[in-house]
């Protein structure tokens, strides 16, 4: 009997041991499955924030390439409008000023492009002064030795006759000084203003008839003259050479016979 309730409790104690060990299996197994489903979770999480990396990164590369194919674009719409602007202002650039230009054998060639004339000078011996529309050409080791140009604007309908009347002698009587036309070098048009006189008249008669007149631009006992290119219709060029020459080769040609119109 003994033998017997004891063999019971121990076949009961092996049932509550065997029962807290598959609670414990039990336990066990549900916590690392939850485990295993937050893991799974985590990973799946994981891979779809990755995938939404991947595609921000993707995103982000495609408006880079975007952004730098404009930019190459805009970059060359640049260049080729600065090409464009270049090309453009080269085309209507023009110089102001003056320069000398070397040709050689001592002969420069003075060019006035606010005036728009140029002419020769022996550079070694020569220079050019300007005063607004003068230009003074003087030897450089004698300044007071000088001879003078003015270049004017002019009416390109007019002639180079009316031209000077309307300039020079609005303000003086036409039995004074009238204005006396002939062709000058390279078949220019020349003029100069000049007094009425007679045989009879003497100097003293004669200076007093040039008083009457524009002193500056009248033609008296030295050298002066208007001239005019018929191809450059808006300018003419009053030349004062007085009563010497200013030779710019050993040949004696003068820096007024080299004298041209630049074109309008």
């Amino acid at each position: 009997m003994m033998e017997s309730e004891n063999n019971n409790n121990n076949q009961s104690g092996i049932q509550t041991i065997i029962l807290v060990l598959v609670l414990v299996l039990l336990v066990v197994f549900i916590g690392g499955f939850s485990y295993l489903l937050i893991k799974v979770n985590s990973i799946a999480s994981d891979e779809n924030s990755l995938e939404q990396l991947y595609s921000k990164i993707d995103a982000l590369e495609t408006k880079i390439i975007s952004d730098k194919s404009s930019d190459n674009e805009q970059i060359a719409d640049n260049s080729n409008q600065q090409v464009a602007d270049k090309q453009a202002g080269s085309a209507v650039e023009t110089k102001t000023g003056s320069e000398y230009i070397d040709l050689g054998n001592g002969l420069s060639k003075y060019v006035n492009y606010d005036l728009g004339v140029a002419f020769q000078v022996d550079y070694s011996k020569q220079r050019v002064y300007q005063t607004d529309r003068a230009l003074r050409i003087e030897m450089k080791d004698s300044p007071a030795i000088y001879q003078t140009v003015v270049v004017f604007e002019k009416d390109s309908q007019a002639s180079l006759k009316k031209a000077v009347e309307d300039a020079m002698l609005k303000a003086y009587k036409s039995e004074d000084c009238y204005v006396a036309v002939s062709k000058g070098m390279n078949d220019w048009d020349k003029a100069q203003i000049e007094v009425p006189v007679s045989d009879d008249d003497t100097m003293e008669q004669i200076t007093a008839k040039w008083g009457k007149c524009p002193q500056q631009y009248t033609t008296t006992n030295g050298i002066s003259y208007f001239l005019s290119d018929p191809s450059v219709k808006s300018k003419m060029a009053y030349f004062l050479i007085g009563q010497f020459s200013m030779d710019i080769d050993e040949a004696g040609t003068g820096w007024q016979t080299t004298f041209e119109f630049l074109n309008d």
